[in-house]
């Protein structure tokens, strides 16, 4: 009798330990990335983007009519990418809450049009309709931190964006914090 329960045991044991390590598998397999993770991410042309230079682009798979992107290469050949929103084809001000901001822009960033920008530009908005009080509270280095002291105007929202041969560029996921 005792033979048999060790027996059982065994077999129970064994059986246990197969499942655990099949489950295990399953998980670990399930958290890594697919293999065809990065082909659904939005590419973009910026061969033409030089050192210094700056451009707007609607948003290539998001929600193109309410998103668009501030992408740069900054003077040292690093490229950034900032996530902005629209409304009526205009920049909508970045704001706590970017969906009640007052004003809208037609020119934002870090020069008055898509271009060249000096090295210590600011991204801001250049229309002279919003009143210069509002001009100066939305300011912000290249860098995408705000310039100003008040706390309830936050960072710009950075994306990841990554240079593949060809002269395409990957937007990949937020950056998971304003940069």
């Amino acid at each position: 009798m005792q033979a048999r329960r060790k027996g059982l045991m065994a077999i129970a044991l064994a059986f246990s330990l197969v499942g655990l390590f099949g489950i295990a598998r399953l998980f670990s397999g399930a958290m890594g990335l697919p293999a065809n993770a990065g082909e659904a991410l939005p590419r973009v042309d910026v061969s033409q983007l030089a050192a210094g230079h700056f451009m707007l682009l609607d948003s290539p798979s998001r929600r193109p009519e309410f998103e668009r992107y501030l992408i740069m290469r900054r003077h040292d050949g690093r490229l950034a990418a900032f996530l902005l929103y629209q409304r009526d084809g205009l920049t909508i001000m970045p704001d706590y809450q970017w969906f009640r901001s007052v004003y809208a822009c037609r020119a934002f960033g870090p020069a008055p049009s898509p271009g060249a920008f000096s090295v210590d530009a600011v991204i801001r908005c250049y229309d002279k309709e919003v009143p210069g009080f509002w001009r100066e509270l939305w300011r912000w280095d290249l860098e995408g931190h705000a310039l100003q002291s008040k706390s309830y105007i936050p960072d710009m929202w950075g994306w990841a964006i990554a240079q593949e041969a060809g002269g395409l560029a990957v937007l990949g996921k937020p950056t998971g914090t304003r940069r």
